[in-house]
């Protein structure tokens, strides 16, 4: 009787175990498992129950992911830092702890990130309606992470260029006149494909000096302020050509008062060739590539001679005729 009463208590424990399990594990242990426990031992239902245990740890183990500590997202340099209000400038974000899926934020206005590695990102500015500096912030969905000052400048544009031609040598001044100029790292002048530095004058002019060039071209006249984008203009052009010689020229002297008309005779005259005086450009018509020029000569009480690099040696003052 007494025995009988302890596997009734063992079975009752064994079903509650079994309970337990169904609880726990509906799917792999609901009915089942139930089953067994009020049919074997309670010994076998602990033995299903810690080998259900075990079995439901590995499971956890094996679905798990690691938590994984990721470095803060930072810029340190935009190039360029500034772009045109009109925009379409591509911006190239360098700083750490970047993802893909990033946005960069121009102020108020969005445009996706392309994600080039942890440390670098590109985005292409878009329009502004002012220039000025701005916020440039890096948001993932909707949360910022990062952020760096950026400035919107008004519009480059040229408007003219003097002069139109120079010697193959290089070495001719040019000034570049228009609007929206910045005194800039990168200020330049592109004459074609040649790249010189710009000197900055003012918002409205630069200067700058022409390369050497290796054959006769025309070429397009262009500037830059960030080093990656130019302005041009259709009329913006330089003519690289040889530079003139002169041979003679009539009279060689003339009165202290009012203007002289005088004929200069030589080679690689162009369209461009002007006469000057001491430095001072006056009227030129060229007549010839290889004949002759006419300078009209303005003179004062010192007789002044129009004459060029290579001069005859019977010339003894301040003269030139070139390209300017």
């Amino acid at each position: 009787m007494k025995r009988q009463l302890n596997e009734n208590a063992a079975l009752e424990r064994a079903a509650k175990v079994a309970d337990t399990l169904e609880l726990l594990y509906p799917t792999q242990y609901s009915a089942t498992l139930h089953e067994t426990a009020t049919r074997d031992s309670y010994r076998e239902t602990l033995a299903q129950y810690r080998t259900a245990v075990a079995d439901s740890e590995a499971a956890q183990k094996h679905t798990s992911s690691p938590f994984v500590y990721k470095e803060q997202a930072a810029v340190s340099l935009l190039i360029p830092d500034k772009a045109p209000v009109r925009g379409g400038v591509e911006i190239l974000v360098h700083g750490r702890g970047f993802a893909s899926g990033l946005t960069c934020v121009f102020d108020e206005v969005a445009t996706p990130a392309q994600y080039l590695s942890e440390d670098l990102l590109a985005c292409v500015a878009p329009a502004s309606s002012k220039s000025g500096p701005v916020p440039l912030t890096l948001k993932a969905r909707d949360l910022a992470v990062a952020a760096a000052p950026f400035t919107y400048v008004d519009d480059v544009e040229i408007t003219a260029t003097a002069p139109k031609a120079g010697p193959l040598a290089g070495g001719t001044l040019i000034r570049v006149m228009g609007s929206g100029f910045e005194n800039t790292t990168w200020l330049g002048c592109r004459f074609g494909g040649l790249l010189t530095a710009a000197s900055y004058v003012n918002e409205e002019e630069l200067r700058c000096a022409t390369p050497p060039a290796s054959r006769r071209s025309r070429v397009p006249v262009e500037i830059t302020i960030d080093g990656a984008h130019f302005a041009s203009a259709a009329d913006a052009r330089f003519d690289f050509v040889d530079a003139p010689s002169v041979d003679a020229f009539a009279p060689s002297l003339g009165p202290d008062r009012g203007r002289k008309r005088v004929k200069v005779v030589g080679r690689r005259f162009s369209r461009t060739t002007v006469c000057a005086l001491d430095g001072v450009i006056v009227t030129t018509t060229v007549l010839s590539s290889t004949l002759s020029s006419w300078c009209a000569a303005p003179i004062s009480s010192t007789v002044r001679r129009c004459g060029a690099a290579s001069v005859p040696p019977w010339w003894r003052r301040r003269t030139s005729m070139g390209v300017p």
